[in-house]
């Protein structure tokens, strides 16, 4: 999960360097409910939680070399399906804490 502010300005996005499970533990993560980022000032308020699983495609060629490695051609595609199945499973559990984050208050 990333957490991240979007420029009033532009509308880019900044991302923090910190991690929390909701607005209350970044905000003592912080020290404050204020904060500085790239010029520009932002309450806890306003941080926006989403997932950083970006990896499933990764996953599945991790899976899918190691697979190879190890049976041969048709551990390529059981080692893809697995590294398909086991990103699925952690993708549902990040979308979970970032619905959390983002329904949560200081």
């Amino acid at each position: 999960m990333r957490l991240y502010v979007v420029n009033p300005k532009d509308g880019s996005k900044s991302y923090l360097q910190h991690t929390a499970k909701n607005r209350a533990e970044l905000r003592k993560a912080i020290g404050g409910k204020h904060f500085k980022l790239a010029d520009n000032t932002y309450s806890v308020e306003v941080v926006r939680a989403e997932t950083s699983s970006n990896d499933i495609s990764v996953s599945a060629a991790i899976g899918s070399a190691v697979g190879g490695l190890i049976l041969g051609p048709v551990g390529y595609a059981s080692g893809a399906l697995a590294g398909l199945i086991l990103a699925r499973r952690n993708l549902r559990g990040e979308k979970k804490e970032v619905e959390g984050f983002n329904r949560s208050s200081v």
